[in-house]
């Protein structure tokens, strides 16, 4: 269940709206793990600023900000229409009833339940007739 944030801020002109987005991984197979931990890793690391030689400024380096486009189906974002935004927060929860794999190197929970906090940049303040979801109905 996806449970949108009331929480509106303006922000050096940028106008600001925040999702909070719930999911859950589990695998059943040795490349179902792999692939669930190549997700996370890339996950988190999306909450982090990249660095990067800036020509303009004598090569110094300089942060490039993790901004990423967002799409989930048509409901937030539409085709070649993604939201903009970075990962506010991220938290991960292993369930108790998780079963973990047990080879040697390879010992980790096969259950990991996410929840993201999306920082929606919009391209124009918000108002009553902003579509907020891609379908607005038939």
């Amino acid at each position: 269940m996806i449970v949108p944030s009331l929480e509106k801020a303006g922000l050096n002109f940028l106008i600001l709206s925040k999702l909070t987005l719930p999911g859950s991984s589990s695998s059943t197979t040795n490349i179902e793990l792999r692939r669930i931990y190549e997700k996370l890793n890339r996950l988190t690391s999306m909450c982090y600023p990249e660095y990067v030689e800036d020509t303009l400024l004598d090569n110094k380096l300089r942060m490039k900000p993790p901004l990423v486009k967002f799409r989930m189906g048509e409901m937030y974002g539409s085709e070649n229409k993604e939201l903009t935004g970075w990962l506010k927060s991220i938290s991960y929860t292993v369930p108790d009833n998780s079963v973990w794999e047990t080879s040697k190197g390879k010992r980790v929970v096969k259950h990991v339940e996410a929840n993201i906090g999306f920082q929606v940049i919009h391209n124009s303040p918000p108002n009553l007739k902003t579509k907020f979801y891609g379908f607005v109905g038939d």
